[in-house]
């Protein structure tokens, strides 16, 4: 076997000549032995890959660069014989229900690589235009390995992993660190939330104490400590357009939501404190109307019959929003409880400010009078417990079955979402993620009272993950890896 420097990457085995057993190597242990057009995996050619080299590599032998790679890398004994023995005690948990999930990314992950690596043509009137890779070779690499080895940590029933080692490419684009960055999104907006919940009645000199004097001197946050906190869940909308159209949609829906907080609520409204913003961007892949779509069931939240009968169509017609985008904004309000009062005639709660006159400016905001859909609604905080409000801001910007739908529709997302802000935060959501980016809202953050058990390190196959090590951890190692900050968690932090 070849001998690297310990800096040196380690690649997938890229011959198609070897699909068992060398798909099941572990990945520090696999070797680039591919090669395109006489040149070796490292850019030279095999005949000249010298044993003296800084990377330690050795020369190859003839055999080699002609393809009998079975003779000069011989089968692994522990592979050749079947699966590596477990520990007394331990059972496989690739086939568990968590794990299922994490597996499901990364064949996403070559998915991927396939769509961002191709070149496409586009028409742009003056006949086909060819356009190159979306990404570079680098950033494709980097996706394409990403959690190739990964160390989780479980309890004896697997029923959570914490994932304590392994790499990740940090790539928005991404389904399994789109999915880390989801979970911790929404970890992130709790504790945001419960620290704002709690100024509720603080003197301005403890929260001085414990944040900070800049946080202490935010007329928001002075505001919070006067009156205290809720939360005001809005959901701006528009039509939905064609892919070509897209980005410029994201474009206008941003300026006018900027003059809706900014020029109007801010100053229309004193209760205002602050917001967060979600960026969602959907797609329609249904050819035909549905029942489910007509009567609002499954993933469609409203009927759309109304619609439809006024367009003069039924279920089983072309549905008239095929393979078109949806973007839209996911957004949270922070205000000061007297925003809501009780209705003396109905007895119901009722807000300041109305969702009908939220719709109206926003249309004006939009120019678009057809826009119909506006939802406004109050958003319930338990300290500790997610809601319905840290669920959706914590979405997916785009799913990735839409996003990996085609290779066009891969396209129009990525030119559309490259460089645009996912999240956003104004007022004391701000100043809320100030503080948590510095580590200082940590008691916020719940407990993680799972006992775990093992620690096991997982290599990609090709096709599916397999056990590489394992080892039961002893209780103090198994107390520290609880106890993680958010901070040391392998995940991603920001795209």
């Amino acid at each position: 076997m070849p001998q690297f420097n310990s800096k040196s990457r380690m690649r997938q085995v890229e011959c198609e000549k070897f699909s068992s057993p060398w798909e099941r190597w572990p990945f520090s242990e696999r070797v680039e032995v591919a090669w395109k057009e006489s040149t070796g995996g490292w850019g030279v050619p095999w005949e000249e890959l010298d044993g003296k080299s800084r990377n330690g590599r050795r020369k190859a032998a003839p055999h080699a660069a002609q393809g009998d790679l079975e003779s000069f890398f011989p089968d692994p004994p522990a592979l050749a014989q079947g699966e590596p023995e477990k520990k007394e005690g331990a059972s496989d948990c690739t086939g568990a229900p968590k794990f299922v999930k994490v597996k499901e990314k990364k064949v996403k992950n070559k998915k991927t690589v396939e769509y961002a690596s191709k070149t496409v043509v586009i028409d742009e009137g003056e006949g086909e235009v060819p356009m190159g890779p979306h990404m570079t070779k680098k950033t494709l690499e980097r996706i394409r390995t990403c959690s190739d080895w990964l160390k989780l940590a479980a309890p004896e029933d697997y029923s959570k992993f914490k994932k304590t080692g392994g790499f990740a490419c940090r790539n928005a684009f991404c389904p399994i660190c789109a999915a880390y960055q989801s979970r911790r999104d929404g970890l992130k907006l709790n504790a945001m939330m419960d620290f704002m919940q709690s100024l509720g009645g603080m003197v301005l000199a403890d929260v001085a104490k414990l944040y900070g004097e800049v946080a202490a001197a935010d007329p928001h946050v002075r505001l919070a400590c006067e009156k205290g906190v809720e939360y005001v869940m809005l959901t701006p909308t528009s039509r939905n357009v064609a892919g070509e159209r897209l980005k410029a949609e994201e474009g206008r829906f941003a300026k006018a939501f900027n003059r809706l907080i900014k020029d109007w609520l801010a100053k229309e409204c004193p209760e205002y404190l602050g917001y967060a913003r979600k960026l969602e961007v959907t797609y329609n892949k249904t050819k035909l109307i549905t029942k489910e779509m007509w009567e609002g069931k499954g993933k469609y939240n409203k009927p759309m019959k109304w619609r439809f009968r006024h367009m003069g169509l039924k279920v089983g017609d072309r549905n008239p929003y095929y393979d078109t985008y949806n973007p839209h904004y996911h957004v949270l309000i922070a205000v000061t409880p007297d925003f809501f009062f009780m209705d003396e005639k109905t007895g119901e709660e009722r807000m300041k400010i109305p969702q009908e006159r939220f719709l109206e400016k926003w249309r004006q905001l939009m120019g678009d009078d057809t826009i119909t859909q506006f939802d406004v609604r109050r958003a319930y905080k338990v300290r500790g417990e997610g809601n319905d409000a840290t669920a959706e801001l914590s979405k997916y910007v785009a799913k990735d079955t839409d996003m990996l739908h085609s290779l066009k529709v891969f396209r129009t997302f990525y030119e559309a979402l490259k460089g645009r802000k996912r999240m956003t935060h104004g007022g004391l959501f701000a100043v809320a993620h100030k503080l948590f980016k510095d580590e200082k809202l940590a008691r916020f953050i719940p407990a993680d009272e799972t006992v775990y058990k093992w620690e096991i390190s997982f290599a990609w196959g090709g096709s599916t993950y397999y056990e590489k090590e394992r080892r039961e951890l002893p209780p103090d190692e198994a107390a520290r890896i609880a106890g993680m900050k958010y901070s040391e968690a392998y995940d991603t932090e920001d795209f």
